[in-house]
């Protein structure tokens, strides 16, 4: 198996190896992926933390040895705003590149630690950290849920998008709940597979909502909030109201998803 860290702070994941090609999702600085092929520039990744396939530019990436991939994925995420990072690149130097949240830093590639900074290395290239980049890790409870998920609030709607500089109803899902410590696939089909179903009245903050097309597949997934909001991402992420029947959007006043059922997931983490 040969794995690789991903070294961009964002990188594509695309249906098929163009750049014109659909984003399907996006992998995050720090992750680890498993590569399945190459060709030219482009390669075909499964991300460990998922499983979620695509092609990427391998330029977005730096292959390492071989190790236990449950090692890979302890270490500690950027919890919230944008952090530099300094890169120290053997072909163009030392560059400052920023991350956003959930960028991922493995515990087995601190090469040094010093009072001021954090030593990565990722393959070739060395990442330094400064020691404020780097937040207690959060808890799976409603507070803390909440809390990142309105950290959220109002960034763009991206197809395929788990950053803070665009993602979709299931990346913000997903990307609360991992810096909550819970991991969760990456699509609202999959994510309504777990998780135990519970009834309006017994709904608790923290819980996902899924919604359905008129054939009866789910299609958008968001948070509930307390008093019978929802945070989701639908043009941007935003608070609606959430009533039985689905999703009250606020500014064109009428129902725009249909419900169909909700997950809580605080029996089974």
């Amino acid at each position: 198996m040969q794995l690789a860290i991903i070294t961009g702070s964002i990188a594509p994941l695309r249906l098929e190896k163009s750049g014109a090609s659909e984003m399907v999702s996006e992998l995050l600085f720090g992750e680890t992926v498993e590569i399945l092929s190459e060709e030219h520039t482009w390669v075909k990744v499964r991300n460990i933390f998922d499983r979620y396939e695509g092609w990427m530019d391998c330029r977005l990436l730096e292959k390492i040895p071989e190790v236990n991939t449950e090692i890979l994925l302890k270490g500690q995420l950027i919890q919230s705003g944008i952090h530099p990072v300094y890169r120290l690149d053997p072909n163009y130097g030392m560059r400052v590149q920023l991350l956003g949240h959930n960028s991922f830093f493995p515990d087995c590639l601190i090469s040094s630690s010093e009072e001021d900074f954090v030593q990565y290395r990722f393959g070739k290239t060395e990442f330094m950290l400064g020691p404020d980049g780097l937040e207690d890790p959060m808890s799976f409870t409603e507070e803390d849920i909440l809390e990142v998920a309105e950290r959220y609030l109002n960034t763009p709607y991206v197809w395929g998008g788990r950053s803070s500089s665009g993602i979709d109803c299931s990346g913000l899902t997903q990307q609360v709940f991992r810096t909550c410590g819970k991991s969760i696939p990456r699509d609202a089909k999959e994510q309504a597979l777990i998780g135990t179903q519970t009834q309006w009245e017994n709904i608790r903050p923290g819980d996902l909502a899924f919604f359905s097309n008129s054939e009866g597949k789910i299609i958008h997934t968001g948070i509930c909030l307390e008093e019978n909001e929802i945070i989701h991402a639908s043009g941007f992420v935003k608070t609606d109201e959430l009533r039985p029947e689905g999703i009250y959007d606020k500014q064109l006043q009428k129902i725009t998803h249909k419900l169909s059922f909700i997950n809580t997931y605080f029996t089974d983490c």
